[in-house]
């Protein structure tokens, strides 16, 4: 049961869970970043809407930015130019922050920074959640307020643990935690970057011109001319250095768990996932296969398990329900129209349902401003139409079309998932709070 605390006027587990964008850059020489890493972060902001921060060292010591919007917002031209974000740096952190239920407390926008007491400064972006906040907060040896987050208070941990170098204190911060984490903490003159044993959430690396790239999914690295290398294997942690990249623990080699949502919804469909063929398939990126690619063949599969007898059409939902439509479509050897589409040109057009559980009253407002449904009555009139959707979690989308949609004339309304029922909560990084919110429930 949630106890809301009046003082701040949010539930306890409201600001545990985040499902985030990271993007982190590291030179052995210092460089101008901020252009690069910007450009990165944009392929990751699809993960995180309510808000974006960036940290980098530089000789005058750390320099931050956070705020809440997307991140053109928060880093206008003008903030860009006055705060002067693009001087010479070793590393930059970017983070898009998914902060749920409306907690949206300035210090719990990411990177989070914590200073050691021998003085130095750590900053953490974090993708995941640890569900023991009690637990975090008991460990440390100043009270904390009950609206911190797992990553402010993992992060403040972080320094207390600091006794020797960072890479020690970092290992021995994760002995003590659970739950679902892709880190990447820049502290000195060199970046860390961990796993969960499980691995997840995706965490990928690259290499350019003497650069190294981290990233959540590979479009963040596509969209700077960046080869995906590998992923950061479940359980790793690693250390990019002046002397190279040092391997500080290496891969558990426990059972994968990967979020299902990160395939079904969350992911861009041309960032890639490996297949795990065999267990070194994260190292080879050339095995690896779309998240399009995959949602599509979820598609064919489906029309082979669950047929729709008689279907007249199949209509996808935008954005990542298209490939499972056209799947459909083709291996069922039906027609295939784009007769719901998304309003480009509306605010609320360019966000991701889901993802607004900031306000869930205004959820069914926001579907009817961001998708646009073709409402010619002959398109409609006694037909049975078949809808492919990447998932049904709360039920709102599917509603609202299914009651447009027989109410100008349809005959049968057949859906069909590809990613099979959500009917329990989570606390791993998605937020999924109580049963009654689950349709499958």
């Amino acid at each position: 049961m949630l106890e809301r605390n009046p003082a701040l006027g949010i539930e306890d587990e409201e600001i545990l869970q985040e499902k985030c964008g990271l993007v982190a850059i590291y030179t052995p020489i210092p460089t101008s970043q901020f252009d690069t890493a910007w450009n990165a972060a944009i392929g990751v902001q699809h993960r995180g809407l309510h808000g974006a921060g960036f940290a980098q060292e530089t000789k005058k010591g750390f320099k931050t930015h956070t705020g809440k919007g997307h991140l053109n917002q928060v880093f206008s031209p003008t903030v860009v130019r006055k705060r002067r974000l693009q001087r010479a740096t070793r590393w930059t952190l970017f983070h898009t922050r998914y902060g749920t239920s409306g907690n949206y407390d300035d210090k719990n926008i990411q990177p989070c920074v914590a200073t050691a007491s021998d003085g130095s400064n750590v900053a953490v972006i974090h993708n995941g959640e640890f569900p023991g906040t009690d637990q975090l907060r008991r460990s440390l040896n100043r009270p904390q307020s009950r609206g911190a987050s797992d990553t402010y208070l993992l992060t403040r941990l972080l320094a207390q643990n600091k006794k020797g170098t960072w890479s020690d204190a970092l290992v021995e911060t994760l002995k003590g935690v659970s739950g679902a984490y892709s880190l990447v903490v820049g502290c000195d003159k060199g970046l860390l970057v961990a796993r969960d044993s499980h691995g997840i959430r995706p965490l990928v690396m690259g290499n350019l011109n003497n650069s190294w790239v981290i990233a959540s999914e590979t479009s963040a690295l596509s969209r700077i001319g960046v080869d995906t290398l590998r992923e950061i294997s479940p359980g790793e942690i690693v250390r990019f250095g002046a002397d190279g990249i040092t391997t500080l623990q290496a891969s558990q080699g426990g059972p994968r768990a990967s979020c299902v949502l990160e395939m079904a919804y969350f992911s861009r469909p041309d960032s890639k996932l490996p297949k795990f063929i065999d267990p070194d398939d994260g190292t080879h990126p050339e095995r690896w296969i779309s998240y399009s690619l995959f949602r599509q063949r979820c598609g064919e599969i489906l029309a082979d398990e669950a047929p729709i007898p008689g279907v007249s059409f199949i209509v996808g939902i935008p954005d990542s329900g298209i490939p499972v439509a056209t799947g459909f479509a083709a291996r069922a050897r039906v027609p295939y129209y784009r007769y719901i589409m998304r309003e480009r040109y509306s605010p609320d057009g360019q966000e991701r349902t889901f993802m607004r559980d900031d306000n869930r009253n205004k959820i069914k407002i926001i579907i009817g401003e961001k998708l646009v449904i073709i409402t010619d009555p002959e398109i409609w009139e006694d037909k049975i139409v078949g809808f492919g959707e990447d998932s049904i979690i709360r039920g709102d989308v599917a509603e609202k079309i299914t009651r447009t949609v027989l109410s100008l004339g349809a005959r049968e309304v057949h859906w069909r998932v590809a990613f099979p029922p959500v009917t329990h909560t989570c606390h791993l990084g998605v937020s999924l709070r109580t049963l009654e919110e689950l349709i499958a429930a």
